[in-house]
């Protein structure tokens, strides 16, 4: 193990951002900062500042800073926040329910992007500011959350299909399929399983987002479904991922778009 002196951002984790072939196994692992290597154990004249990082794992190892760059940005404003005694003041120009729904927006970026790296969506590569976004997004929120209260008002969800559309869709995903599904009842998204994949088909009278994945997947954990992929049919799809397969209402001869909105079911009805 290296010698290391303290460093402004030891302490501070990150995700490691493997440059070169050395260490490439450890790409995207989190690592914290013990300090910078010091210098008089290596040339640091020609090779600049290096710094002592330890893995999860306890793997200690000696990097880059292009390496650890994730832990270097915005270190200090970070610690800032941690260490304020009094709620932070925040110019009264500042709508703080505007400012929160830009945070909520941020922190649904971040996180689709988390899961997407988690479902192999999104290559970690190509993230290694990942845990920096996450950071700023946790501090942003600190700051609001010093403030007065605001209410937060969340997209409803998107009201669950009527007993006749989904009736329809049935009818043309068994047509497709030549296998008919196995109904459920109840009032979720969840309408009926295919027997031989165990897929679920979720129907959402509207768009499916990443509110309506979760409700969708809370809904298999409920019922205890060996669902591990899901077939949705909705108007549109503004989330998406390796387990979700998606068709628009046109895409099975339902022209759902079209239709009246007085037809559409109400929500809680």
């Amino acid at each position: 193990m290296s010698n290391y002196i303290e460093h402004p951002a030891s302490g501070k984790t990150g995700a490691f951002a493997a440059k070169f072939d050395q260490h490439a196994e450890r790409d995207g692992q989190t690592f914290t900062v013990l300090g910078a290597v010091d210098p008089k154990t290596y040339d640091a004249t020609e090779c600049g500042e290096m710094f002592s990082i330890r893995f999860t794992d306890g793997v200690q190892i000696e990097a880059w800073p292009e390496e650890v760059q994730s832990a270097m940005n915005m270190s200090n404003y970070i610690e800032q926040a941690r260490e304020v005694k009094q709620p932070l003041a925040v110019p009264t120009a500042i709508d703080l329910n505007v400012l929160a729904t830009l945070v909520a927006c941020a922190a649904s970026h971040v996180e689709d992007i988390e899961s997407g790296v988690e479902e192999g969506l999104y290559r970690q590569a190509d993230n290694t500011d990942l845990a920096e976004k996450r950071a700023a997004v946790d501090a942003a929120q600190q700051i609001l959350d010093a403030q007065k209260p605001v209410t937060k008002q969340p997209r409803p969800l998107e009201p669950k299909a009527s007993a006749e559309l989904v009736e329809r869709v049935i009818a043309m995903v068994d047509a497709y399929s030549q296998k008919p599904m196995i109904r459920r009842t109840g009032a979720g998204y969840i309408v009926a399983i295919e027997p031989k994949t165990k897929r679920a088909l979720a129907v959402v009278d509207g768009d499916f987002g990443r509110a309506e994945f979760k409700a969708v997947y809370a809904e298999i954990a409920e019922a205890n479904l060996a669902s591990d992929s899901i077939i949705v049919v909705a108007n549109t799809a503004t989330y998406s991922g390796r387990s979700i397969h998606f068709s628009k209402f046109e895409d099975l001869g339902l022209n759902r778009v079209e239709e009246s909105k007085d037809e559409r079911p109400i929500p809680g009805m």
